[in-house]
């Protein structure tokens, strides 16, 4: 389900948008995807630790921080990911409250992390992916539909 929340919030807000063409924002695009499919990897590695320590009490720190990291990760990839794109300007009531939204569902996840809750890391971190998803959804119903197209002139 983690990665499956890291699909939904990708898929919509990055995915199917064109990155700006200026050199400075295309290569921000291009490398910024490389801590997005580490985040990506490290919390399939992660899922070992949450299935072995399923019943402890606490999460051991190790497996709690990668976990929790990796979605903090995610999540602060797409804040710098989403300036690089073209249409970013052309709805910035749309786009800037979500990123202030990942960033504050990052902070939370990196402190579901540190509080190591062994029975429901998972369930949390999936519950802050969910939240920040939804909250792009309504945000983005409220505004009608985003259009991603080069600009003219």
């Amino acid at each position: 389900m983690i990665g499956c929340g890291f699909w939904w919030n990708y898929a919509d807000l990055v995915s199917r948008r064109t990155p700006r063409d200026a050199d400075r924002s295309l290569a921000t695009w291009i490398f910024a995807h490389l801590p997005l499919a580490m985040a990506m990897a490290a919390v399939g590695a992660g899922m070992a630790g949450i299935v072995e320590h399923a019943t402890d009490h606490r999460k051991p720190a190790a497996v709690s921080w990668l976990m929790s990291g990796s979605v903090a990760a995610m999540l602060l990839t797409t804040v710098v990911l989403l300036p690089t794109l073209i249409d970013y300007d052309h709805y910035p009531s749309a786009f800037k409250p979500v990123q202030a939204v990942l960033a504050a569902a990052s902070a939370a996840a990196l402190l579901a992390g540190s509080s190591r809750p062994a029975p429901v890391l998972a369930l949390v971190l999936v519950l802050l992916l969910f939240a920040a998803w939804v909250f792009v959804f309504v945000r983005w119903l409220s505004q009608g539909p985003l259009i991603n197209e080069r600009p003219t002139g």
